[in-house]
């Protein structure tokens, strides 16, 4: 997309709304497609989490960013947009990973924190 009538490059994420922001005659939330509002949030929020992670990542010095979670498996265009992302940030410098079976996480957390464990921490 030509971001350039708003004075931003296609890079910048304040752009995921750019269009609606700047029309000269605002319209009602009920004149934009829902498609094209829910695609902008899941851009936005999709950018948000990948600077988040790769902003952690940069300050404990890792090179590989894993993602997982029931908002991951959503699929393709999430993934696109995290690898996108933390490539863009980065430089390449990192590499970003998607678990797709990530269901046992939790009970792996709960195997190796044994509860005698719990105990001794109170």
């Amino acid at each position: 997309m030509d971001y350039s009538k708003l004075g931003l490059s296609a890079e910048v994420i304040a752009s995921s709304f750019g269009r609606v922001a700047t029309e000269l005659e605002p319209k009602k939330c009920t004149d934009h497609k829902a498609a094209d509002v829910v695609k902008s949030l899941l851009f936005m929020i999709a950018n948000n989490i990948a600077q988040i992670a790769y902003l952690n990542a940069q300050k404990y010095n890792i090179k590989r960013v894993f993602f997982a979670g029931g908002f991951i498996q959503a699929g393709p265009y999430l993934w696109s947009r995290f690898s996108y992302a933390i490539n863009f940030w980065s430089q390449k410098t990192m590499e970003p990973f998607f678990l797709l079976h990530d269901g046992y996480l939790g009970a792996l957390g709960a195997i190796i924190t044994r509860p005698e464990q719990k105990n001794q921490k109170n």
